[in-house]
């Protein structure tokens, strides 16, 4: 057996309120941008989001990415203050450098030849940014003059060379150089400054702030060329221009964008207020090519359209939490996701994906599963809630006796898994509680049998009779079940425990075992019941073939952090998603 990465449904960046966030451009292809999201650096097509590479080597979160101008090299730093600068040509992703520098980078800004990297954080000594040399990161300059943290740096795409950088001390900074030392300082700005660029021909800067100010000022001195006051009704954090040099993007708190030309006159104002409350706030954009692009503290990246300011011609979303569900429905090739904040449902060819509608379930989704034209969901706000695929809005929602924490459906019957009940459930309704002081952990269901595994170290297996419940027998595990499976046949069950153990049994005889590196959170045996495959707290699944005496294989790191769920497309598809907050489809040679 072999498994073979087929396609990845990218993350969306995770954003700080208050706080402005930097969208890479790839210098290459204006239709793909480079983000950072969770310890991964996403570089995706915004136009087929299908089309996308996730680099994995970071070993903290990472906090900003930038591609070269000659689109050879991205630069991207983490939480450890690590640098990694990697190729995008090879296969093999290569680091070329390895660096420490300062903390909290915000910002990153590369030389128009590709051979020098500049940075903006917060360090210490009156030392918030760095430069350096791509080949071997000696240094070329010292950035002082701010008396916090930089926001923001930008360095001037042509000759003679300048940076420009911004800080929450309310000053811009204009550094000569290289060596870069001994800048100018301006304090055009009263609060915060957000962003600054230089324009494509090298004639102006602007920066923008929280005091909703933009400023405009010569790219050879630093001279102010022209402030614009209130320029937005609320703080503003990104600026961009267009690449000819005539028009400025701005993105600001007021849930608004706004384009701009060099003269101070607003031209187009596009309204992105789609509901979400302070989740709109817009905290960043870029202009790549013809791209206008706005992201939202929300981490949706919207695609400006000049001809409907009041509608973005695309929205690219996603999780930038941890995923915790899976459901897939083979009629229409969709595929459902949940997290702590909502669910998501996916189109697998396209990786184009749609939020769902109305009141979210209050707390984290802990399973998802579909029957009949419906997606049930159960959370930690102990609700179950039934949302119609045709609508994809929310229902009000079922309240269970205890904290759900699986589900299960057969037949025209949902079971849930509760601490200490089991519910069956007819269209929506409660019409079976059991109740289960052994503390039921995780469910199964086919057409016959419910697989319920307990706390206890037990695996309890009933008989469904029209949706009424009796036990049939149960079986022992070393520890308490963290997941269980029934074959689509009935002949197996499969159990997983906290202590890293996986058992496949038939009736009360121990068939099959195996064991993980730790905790077994999720199973599923394939559609001709001769395959489990079984996820990991470890970040690997594992492939048990009942066919061939019991041959496994393991994918090791297919998850940063675990696999929290699987599912079966078909006979050769996998699927699972975990806490990366990254679904992968697998192809599976049997």
């Amino acid at each position: 057996m072999a498994c073979n990465l087929l396609n990845e449904y990218a993350p969306i960046p995770n954003l700080e309120r208050g706080k402005s966030y930097h969208l890479g451009a790839d210098t290459k292809d204006s239709n793909r941008v480079v983000y950072t999201s969770g310890q991964l650096v996403v570089l995706r097509n915004i136009q087929t989001p299908i089309n996308c590479f996730i680099y994995k080597e970071h070993k903290h979160p990472t906090t900003c990415a930038r591609m070269s101008p000659s689109g050879y090299y991205i630069s991207s730093s983490d939480a450890s203050k690590k640098i990694l600068v990697w190729d995008t040509v090879g296969s093999d992703h290569c680091i070329k450098l390895e660096k420490m520098s300062v903390g909290g980078v915000t910002d990153m800004a590369w030389s128009p030849d590709s051979k020098r990297i500049v940075v903006a954080g917060s360090g210490s000594g009156g030392i918030h940014g760095d430069a350096f040399m791509l080949d071997g990161g000696a240094s070329v300059g010292t950035l002082t003059g701010h008396a916090k943290p930089m926001l923001s740096i930008d360095y001037k795409p042509d000759r003679p060379f300048r940076l420009a950088t911004g800080s929450e001390d309310g000053k811009l900074c204009f550094f000569e150089g290289p060596p870069f030392k001994n800048p100018n300082a301006s304090s055009a700005h009263q609060r915060f400054v957000t962003c600054v660029r230089f324009s494509p021909n090298n004639e102006l800067l602007v920066s923008v702030g929280t005091d909703k100010k933009i400023v405009f000022y010569k790219a050879s001195d630093c001279s102010v060329v022209k402030e614009i006051a209130n320029a937005h009704n609320g703080g503003i954090y990104g600026v961009s221009w267009s690449r000819d040099s005539q028009f400025i993007l701005t993105a600001s708190s007021d849930k608004t964008c706004k384009k701009w030309n060099t003269q101070g006159e607003c031209v187009t104002t596009f309204q992105l207020d789609s509901g979400r409350a302070e989740l709109d706030q817009q905290l960043g954009c870029l202009w790549n090519g013809d791209n206008m692009l706005s992201i939202s503290l929300g981490g949706d990246i919207s695609v400006l359209d000049d001809f409907n300011p009041t509608k973005p011609s695309n929205v690219i979303q996603g999780h930038c939490v941890f995923i915790e569900a899976l459901a897939y429905d083979s009629g229409s090739d969709k595929f459902f996701s949940g997290d702590r904040d909502g669910k998501i449902v996916w189109d697998r060819g396209t990786a184009k994906n749609t939020p769902f509608f109305g009141g979210k379930h209050a707390s984290k989704i802990v399973d998802l599963c579909l029957d009949d034209g419906n997606l049930y969901s159960v959370s930690l706000d102990d609700t179950v809630r039934t949302t119609p695929l045709d609508s994809l809005t929310y229902s009000p929602g079922v309240k269970l006796p205890s904290q759900p924490n699986g589900l299960a459906k057969t037949g025209g019957f949902v079971f849930v898994s509760c601490k200490e009940h089991i519910v069956t459930l007819q269209k929506g309704q409660i019409v079976q509680t059991l109740a289960a002081k052994w503390g039921p952990t995780c469910i199964s269901a086919n057409a016959d049998f419910v697989a319920v595994g307990g706390a206890d170290k037990n695996l309890y297996v009933y008989h469904n009779q029209d949706g009424v419940l009796k036990e049939s027998h149960k079986v022992t595990h070393a520890a308490p079940l963290a997941s269980c499976e029934v074959s689509a046949d009935g002949a197996l069950v499969a159990g997983g425990d906290s202590s890293k153990n996986y058992v496949i049994w038939n009736k009360i005889e121990k068939l099959h075992y195996g064991a993980m590196s730790a905790r077994v959170d999720c199973m599923k045996f394939s559609p001709n019941s001769q395959f489990l495959a079984v996820g990991s707290l470890d970040s690997s699944f594992a492939l048990f073939s009942l066919a061939k005496n019991g041959q496994a294989h393991e994918q090791r790191v297919a998850h940063v952090g675990g696999v929290k769920d699987l599912l079966w497309v078909d006979q050769r598809t996998l699927m699972t998603t975990g806490q990366d907050c990254v679904t992968r489809t697998w192809n599976i040679n049997l």
